[in-house]
């Protein structure tokens, strides 16, 4: 049954530091304790005049269809994102990790239960964080896409519900102008809901279609996804789905389009030619949806710049708030917490915590047993070691919005996958009791004592390598859980010309042999200094550095702790505790208080859902017809 709290309309509630840092800076926090000084609304941020900047718009995602597609994604967007320097260039994004949206493939073969409610949840938390571009990671999920545009009509949500064949039929005819014959790899589900034959028809691009034989479908495709790719055997997927590519391309396409996110994994262009001896292009579907949703957020202006306040709402009439007072009541406390994400410091630390929280969830067999996570890139937010080090822009406010956003979008917990960014960890606590948010942040440092003391039993001296923003600012040393222990931390030549060139010279870079081998002395300066443990505390270091390459003087190994994946594995612990019962149910009848008819009135500017075609669904779904 899915939770009132999910479809009702709920009110909207009031490390990247320059290499040329002075080592021998001393911290300085910000001259007074920040107010909360940034309007109570999440659709607001600091005014043009503080930012130099228009707002820019903020691309939502509705994920967890499966979890991992969500994250290529949004390692996409950041990829893709080229003419970005900082993190504050960087695209403004909203990941809804909706992983209690139930399995589409079954929903349309077999009329298992609907994913609609809650794709339509979904929607109206990336609506209440503040987005206004949609972004579907899931091809098979765009058989929906009628339902979610009425659902966008139907409750006022000012949201751009993108197209993921539309996308992809732009990014065609980019690369292979005029293409008539394409090849369709995807999986059965795809196939049979026939989503990108319809949609390409009814938008104007006319193409005759080619798809593998019945037998090469199961046991090349889907094999190869499933017992290949999603089973880790790359290798072995590889050749499955090239086989089937090279099908298609014996059938005379012109193009193969890599309909599902396990298949661009370990297909690309250049692995497959055309009859002339040239590359025969493969499409991935995913990052054209990427690059179409770079390419709106360019041209749209933000709705953050309405003005700051609430949204008035009217009482919902007597009978439906007690109907849904006992309804919340009837479900209890059935909703898994969820965990919300101050990313945007950098972009790629984010997108790293969310494939952690994928990876380190031992649990989880399916989409739906991983976690509900919602990432706000808050890209808007000004350098921390910048504003601590240097008298630069304070971050407090940005941060402060993100949280509220993140509120209002249903987070339960905190997560900020910046190690700096805990120097202002108390500012945002004060906010978080002023406001009563009820929110719980899950501080690095706690989460990562607990995984030291697993890998580590009894490690008083522990290393630390971090940027100089971290170590200078005592975020571990200084911590209440931190406490009792000896910390070593690298001299101060080896901290500027191992440690901030190993990271930023080399890894930032993309120069991984440069940074492993600096960064590989730095570790060793502090295993001869004593230490039990190193922390990896910037997120740079763990692609270079791992347990194991670093002994002890007895020979064993030295444990090297990565910090963001301490946090991680907090975060999926603390996913399955019981939302608070008093305070659940309270939340509950008081998200009841709007009903569907309340939602916030859309103004006469706003704009249309999409500006393509709407194809309506046929109520019978043809098969496809595999060419012979």
């Amino acid at each position: 049954m899915v939770k009132l709290t999910e479809i009702q309309n709920t009110p909207v509630l009031p490390e990247s530091p320059s290499h040329s840092t002075s080592e021998d800076s001393q911290p300085a926090g910000p001259s007074s304790t920040p107010t909360s000084t940034v309007p109570l609304s999440p659709r607001s941020v600091a005014p043009e005049s503080e930012t130099g900047q228009r707002p820019r718009a903020v691309i939502g995602v509705m994920g967890g269809m499966g979890p991992a597609a969500a994250n290529q994604f949004g390692h996409q967007l950041i990829k893709l994102k080229t003419d970005a320097k900082t993190d504050q260039e960087h695209a403004r994004v909203l990941l809804d990790q909706a992983t209690n949206i139930p399995d589409r493939t079954s929903a349309i073969l077999k009329g298992t239960e609907s994913p609609v409610p809650n794709m339509t949840a979904s929607l109206k938390r990336l609506d209440e964080g503040g987005a206004d571009i949609v972004a579907i990671t899931c091809n098979t999920a765009h058989h929906f896409h009628p339902d979610m545009l009425e659902a966008i009509e139907k409750f006022g949500l000012k949201l751009d519900l993108l197209h993921i064949v539309d996308a992809t039929m732009k990014e065609l005819e980019a690369q292979k102008p005029g293409a008539r014959r394409i090849g369709l790899l995807a999986t059965s589900g795809t196939l049979d809901s026939r989503i990108y034959e319809q949609r390409s028809e009814q938008t104007g691009h006319h193409k005759d279609w080619i798809y593998p034989d019945k037998t090469t479908q199961e046991s090349c495709v889907m094999k190869g996804i499933y017992e290949g790719v999603k089973a880790g055997r790359m290798k072995e997927g590889e050749a499955m789905l090239l086989a089937a590519a090279q099908e298609l391309r014996n059938k005379g396409a012109d193009a193969i389009l890599l309909a599902c996110t396990e298949i661009p994994l370990v297909l690309k262009t250049g692995h497959v030619k055309d009859a002339d001896g040239g590359d025969l292009p493969l499409i991935d579907t995913l990052e054209a949806l990427g690059k179409e949703a770079l390419a709106r957020a360019e041209t749209k202006a933000s709705r953050l710049t309405t003005p700051a306040g609430t949204f008035t709402v009217k009482p919902s009439p007597a009978t439906n708030f007690l109907q849904g007072v006992m309804t919340a009541l009837a479900e209890g406390e059935a909703r898994p917490r969820r965990i919300g994400v101050m990313g945007g410091m950098g972009p790629a630390a984010a997108m790293q915590f969310s494939d952690y929280m994928v990876k380190f969830n031992d649990k989880a067999t399916k989409d739906q047993d991983h976690v509900p996570l919602l990432l706000d890139q808050a890209t808007d937010i000004p350098d921390r070691t910048g504003a601590i080090l240097s008298g630069g822009r304070d971050p407090v406010p940005e941060m402060a919005a993100s949280l509220r956003r993140l509120k209002n979008a249903g987070a339960d917990d905190i997560v900020m996958t910046c190690n700096t960014a805990h120097y202002f960890y108390p500012q945002l606590a004060k906010i978080i009791e002023d406001e009563k948010l009820n929110l719980d942040v899950i501080h690095i440092v706690d989460a990562t004592m607990k995984l030291l003391d697993q890998h580590a039993p009894g490690a008083r001296n522990v290393g630390l390598l971090a940027t100089s923003g971290t170590v200078n600012t005592g975020v571990y040393q200084n911590h209440e859980s931190a406490k009792g222990r000896e910390w070593l931390t690298p001299n101060a030549d080896t901290q500027k010309d191992a440690v901030m060139a190993g990271i930023y010279d080399g890894v930032k870079a993309g120069k991984n042999d440069v940074g492993h081998q600096l960064l590989l002395k730095a570790a060793q300066e502090l295993a001869d200094k004593g230490a039990d443990a190193i922390l990896l505390a910037c997120t740079e270091i763990p692609l270079v550095l791992k347990t194991g390459m670093i002994k002890k003087p007895d020979g064993t190994d030295l444990p090297l702790i990565d910090t963001l994946e301490a946090q991680a594995r907090e975060a999926i612990r603390r996913s399955g505790l019981p939302i608070p019962a008093t305070p659940g149910v309270l939340s509950d009848v008081s998200r009841l208080l709007c009903t569907d008819d309340d939602a916030p009135e859309a103004s006469a500017s706003k704009r249309p859902a999409s500006g393509d075609a709407s194809p309506t669904r046929p109520t019978t779904r043809p098969a496809y017809e595999p060419a012979h």
